[in-house]
C-alpha cells in the first residue's frame, strides 16, 4: 500500500496538504495578477480609520455656518449625496460656491473627512459643497467626474434655496478628489480636452470658474505611485499597492501607459485657459515634485497660481527633517499643525480674492 505522507526536511507532511498550500500560493498569484480588487478593498478599509486633528476654537467657526447634510443630487450612481455649508448671514443671501471632492484613491475616504475644512471655509463667506460620490472597484472612471456634474447641475436648479451664487464659482478637492475636480475643470474650459475624453462640459458659462483648489493632488498620472518618502525624498520607483488603486479606478493592468490615464492628468493637458489656481502639497508620502512641476507649467501658461509646499520651505538639518516628517499626505486637514492653519488661511484668501 502506498504512503500518503512525504518527507519534507525531516517533518512528515501530508501530500494533500501541499497541494491544497501550493495551490492558495497559486491562486493569490493568479488574483494578485488578474485583479487589483482585494488591494482596494484593504485601502478602503484602512481610510476608514484616518483621524484628523480639529482647532481647538472649532466652535467659534460653526457658529457661522449652517449645514444641510446627506442631499441627494439625484445620481445615476451610488453614493450621490453631499453636504452643503452656508454662512449664517442675510436672508436669502447668494455666496460665493466652492465645490469640493474628498480623497481616498479612489477606492475610499468620504465626505466627512473634509468635513471641519468645509465647516471653516463656509465661516469665511462661501457657500461650500462636499460632494461624496461612487467608489472603485465597484464604479471606475469617469464615474465620479460624472457625478461632479450631477452635483453642479443640482446645485445650479436649486439656488435660491441652497445660498449659490453661480456665477462665482470654485473647485476643488484633495488627493484623488482633487485630480477628479482637477479634469472635471479642464473639461468645462478647453471643449478640444472634453472631446478627447468625450465627457460633455456641464457649466454652460467657463467663465463663471473663478479659481481651483489643490492640496495634495497628483498631476501626472503616469506616476500616480511614486510617492515620496517619509524625508520628503521623491521616489526613484513606484510605491508597491499603490498602483493597484489606480489599475482598480481605470479598469487596466497596464494603467500606465493608457491613454485616459494619461489624459486625466493636468501637467499633460491643462492650457491657458485654466482658472488661477492655489495648491499645496505636505512632505512625505506625497507628490511634492508633482506640485512643483505643475506650479512652473501654470507659470509658463501665464495662469496665476499660488503655491503652498511647507515641506519645501523647511531647509536642511535635524529639526527640519523631524517636521518634516510630521506633514504626511493631506497634511492639511490635522488643524493641530501650524502648517495647516497656515495652509488654510491662504486657500481661503485666494478663494475670496478671485470669488468677491
Amino acid at each position: 500500500m502506498k504512503s500518503n505522507i512525504v518527507k519534507s526536511k525531516g517533518r512528515a507532511l501530508p501530500i494533500s496538504l501541499g497541494a491544497i498550500a501550493g495551490g492558495l500560493a497559486l491562486t493569490a498569484a493568479i488574483v494578485h495578477l488578474t485583479t487589483p480588487r482585494p488591494a482596494a478593498l484593504v485601502a478602503r478599509s484602512a481610510f476608514k480609520h484616518r483621524r484628523h486633528g480639529k482647532p481647538d476654537d472649532l466652535a467659534q467657526y460653526s457658529l457661522k455656518v449652517q449645514m444641510r447634510s446627506d442631499i441627494d443630487y439625484q445620481s445615476a450612481f451610488s453614493r450621490g449625496a453631499m453636504d452643503v455649508y452656508c454662512p449664517i448671514g442675510e436672508p436669502d443671501h447668494a455666496y460665493p460656491v466652492v465645490f469640493w471632492l474628498h480623497g481616498g484613491g479612489y477606492v475610499g475616504g468620504d465626505k466627512h473627512d473634509a468635513a471641519t475644512f468645509c465647516t471653516m471655509l463656509a465661516s469665511r463667506g462661501f457657500t461650500v459643497v462636499n460632494v461624496d460620490y461612487a467608489q472603485a472597484p465597484e464604479f471606475c472612471y469617469p464615474t465620479p467626474v460624472l457625478q461632479l456634474g450631477e452635483a453642479y447641475r443640482y446645485v445650479a436648479a436649486h439656488a435660491d434655496r441652497l445660498g449659490a451664487d453661480m456665477g462665482r464659482v470654485a473647485f476643488g478637492g484633495d488627493s484623488t478628489g482633487g485630480q477628479i475636480a482637477g479634469q472635471f475643470v479642464n473639461i468645462q474650459v478647453n471643449p478640444e480636452y472634453a472631446q478627447l475624453v468625450s465627457i460633455p462640459a456641464s457649466v454652460e458659462d467657463p467663465a463663471s470658474i473663478k479659481a481651483a483648489v489643490f492640496f495634495c493632488t497628483p498631476f501626472n498620472m503616469r506616476r500616480f505611485d511614486y510617492l515620496s518618502n517619509r524625508d520628503g525624498v521623491p521616489a526613484a520607483s513606484p510605491v508597491p499597492m499603490v498602483g493597484r488603486l489606480a489599475w482598480s479606478y481605470f479598469e487596466n493592468r497596464l494603467w500606465r501607459s493608457s491613454d485616459e490615464v494619461r489624459l486625466a492628468g493636468l501637467l499633460d493637458t491643462a492650457n491657458e485657459d485654466f482658472p488661477p489656481t492655489y495648491l499645496t502639497d505636505s512632505a512625505s508620502f506625497s507628490f511634492v515634485p508633482q506640485a512643483a512641476e505643475m506650479i512652473s507649467k501654470l507659470k509658463l501658461l501665464d495662469v496665476e497660481v499660488l503655491g503652498y509646499l511647507p515641506g519645501t520651505e523647511l531647509g536642511g538639518g535635524k529639526d527640519a527633517a523631524q517636521v518634516r516628517r510630521g506633514l504626511p499626505h493631506n497634511y492639511q486637514y490635522d488643524m493641530k499643525l501650524p502648517q495647516a492653519f497656515r495652509n488654510f488661511e491662504l486657500a481661503s484668501s485666494f478663494l475670496r480674492d478671485h470669488l468677491r
